[in-house]
């Protein structure tokens, strides 16, 4: 998905840099004072990046593991909030599913529920949602 990206906007590949979340914010040990300090660092790293590439998984918001979880939900909130510019790519078996569906089906497939939005860590989704 990330080379069909570059591919179809003509980007370097050698040139082009990713940063991907779960690997430079520790979602799974947990954030110490998330609030404090992690929710500017993320705003920080996201500013400097000037842009967001979501890869998201499935686009019917039931199947999708992208859109199931709390934390790139708030990653796209946060870079929205900051005026970042936010891109959409769905992985190769997403896209084939949503050319064979009826404009209606797909309208009620994209419904993302935050309330239900799951986290490994309970203190990170209660520091989350605030």
């Amino acid at each position: 998905t990330l080379k069909e990206h570059c591919d179809d906007r003509k980007l370097d590949m050698s040139n082009t840099f990713v940063w991907i979340c779960f690997f430079c914010n520790d979602q799974i040990c947990g954030l110490p004072g998330l609030m404090q300090g992690s929710l500017a660092e993320l705003q920080r790293i996201m500013k400097s990046i000037g842009r967001v590439l979501c890869v998201v998984d499935d686009f019917r918001a039931a199947s999708s593991l992208y859109l199931g979880r709390l934390w790139p939900l708030f990653e796209v909130f946060t870079a929205a909030t900051e005026g970042i510019r936010i891109e959409t790519e769905l992985m190769r078996p997403s896209r084939s599913a949503l050319k064979q569906m009826k404009m209606l089906e797909v309208v009620n497939s994209v419904v993302v529920d935050l309330t239900n939005a799951q986290t490994s860590d309970h203190d990170d989704a209660r520091a989350i949602r605030g």
